[in-house]
């Protein structure tokens, strides 16, 4: 599971690197929300999983507003800092631990 979430992880990197961000130079988000940000994508990723591959594209753009709106942020802003945590490997690094740390805690049921 942790190699899917850092796979997960590593794909947005390469998507964003291709992204251009003019004129910022440092996130405007948080780590900790970041990491946040980035385990609920994962989990609606999960989610989307459980239904037939023709309805996946209108769910997913469903929660995506979703996920942006309880965030409170819109999609640029959020591939915007991405890609500027990602030109920071020990950020992006902390994000992503982040990330799979709650995704792990989310997945070990507790006593």
């Amino acid at each position: 599971m942790k190699s899917r979430c850092l796979g997960f992880g590593l794909s947005c990197l390469s998507l964003l690197l291709m992204a251009s961000c003019e004129g910022e130079k440092s996130p405007t988000i948080d780590e900790q929300h970041m990491s946040l940000i980035l385990s609920d994508l994962i989990l609606a990723d999960h989610f989307l999983r459980q239904f037939p591959r023709v309805q996946q594209d209108s769910v997913r753009k469903e929660l995506m507003e979703s996920l942006l709106k309880i965030h409170n942020m819109s999609r640029s802003e959020l591939e915007s800092n991405l890609y500027l945590y990602s030109l920071d490997y020990d950020r992006y690094e902390y994000l992503i631990k982040g990330m799979v740390a709650r995704y792990d805690s989310l997945a070990t049921p507790s006593d």
